[in-house]
């Protein structure tokens, strides 16, 4: 049903060459900008602790373990981080005020 929904009838289509864009072709600056970024941006070396797949690792441990019947590992509990709430009433009355005070002229823009 929801694939039915997003059909179009044929009377509904629209040629899409209005909104087509212009063929562009870069120039050799360009290309060699655009090749000095990804260079500079892209890692030779891809070990270390921060691209280690922790969660492939859990799953082997959990997959080992349960044929041979051995305890399952515990699951580490997640760092305790400040959340700092936000009042979005508060937030938004506070804007709406500022827009109020612009429009009659009481504070600069």
């Amino acid at each position: 049903m929801i694939a039915l929904h997003g059909l179009l009838w044929p009377d509904e289509i629209r040629d899409p060459t209005p909104v087509v864009p212009p063929q562009v072709q870069p120039d050799e600056d360009e290309i060699d900008e655009a090749v000095a970024l990804i260079e500079a941006r892209a890692l030779d070396d891809l070990t270390g602790p921060e691209f280690t797949d922790r969660y492939t690792e859990a799953m082997h441990t959990v997959i080992e373990a349960k044929p041979e019947d051995r305890q399952l590992p515990e699951a580490p509990e997640p760092e305790a981080r400040p959340r700092q709430l936000l009042d979005l009433m508060a937030a938004q009355l506070l804007v709406v005020t500022w827009h109020l005070e612009v429009r009659a002229g009481w504070c600069p823009r």
